[in-house]
């Protein structure tokens, strides 16, 4: 907008410009040749993808095993002691769900 006049009881009065695109006539386009990349898919690239998506989208649940696997996530709580005293910021209590 490059003028704008308004006053009471008169007609508003404005200059606005408005950028159009402008209209292409493609000539002679049919025959070109175009080099199209190859979009071969490969079973090991979709395994690949889908196991990513798989860890991306995982949550954590509560295990019923009975011991710390390789596999299993592990939170620890400790209470740290001097002299069998406790001292402050010693002692860390974590409970993690999802």
């Amino acid at each position: 907008m490059e003028k704008l006049e308004y006053d009471l009881g008169k007609s508003l009065l404005f200059h606005l410009t408005v950028e159009k695109d402008p209209v292409i006539k493609v000539k002679d386009y049919k025959g070109i040749k175009v080099n199209k990349p190859s979009t071969a898919v490969t079973d090991d690239a979709i395994a690949k993808t889908l196991e990513e998506i798989r860890e991306r989208n995982a949550s954590l649940i509560a295990s019923a095993a009975l011991a710390v696997e390789k596999t299993h996530f592990a939170v620890i709580d400790f209470d740290g002691k001097i002299d069998g005293k406790a001292f402050p910021g010693g002692s860390r209590k974590i409970t993690c769900w999802t």
